[in-house]
């Protein structure tokens, strides 16, 4: 309902909701099962990239080069953690969460 950049503010609401949201199941992980627990946080990428969208493209500095520059590092960093997630093989076994 803003009319400033109304799709990019979205973007931020959305991922704010449902970062908070994941950050809830933490107190409700025992009665949901780490299965369930387990699929939810598997949305967390999404809504962390939302947020750096939501940055990118509502921010007022966000073309400033201080502010690329403060976004590089964290961007390098989850890339680089998706890439070796990808790229390496993990059992069933070594993926254990406890509850």
């Amino acid at each position: 309902a803003a009319p400033f950049r109304p799709f990019a503010t979205a973007l931020g609401q959305i991922a704010a909701y449902g970062i908070l949201a994941l950050g809830a199941t933490f107190y409700v992980r025992r009665h949901i099962g780490a299965a369930r627990w387990r699929s939810a946080h598997r949305l967390l990428p999404i809504f962390w990239l939302l947020a750096v969208l939501h940055g990118v493209l509502v921010g007022t500095d966000a073309t400033k080069p201080w502010a690329l520059a403060a976004l590089a590092l964290p961007l390098a960093a989850a890339a680089l953690l998706v890439l070796t997630r990808v790229t390496t093989q993990q059992t069933p076994e070594s993926v254990r969460i406890r509850n």
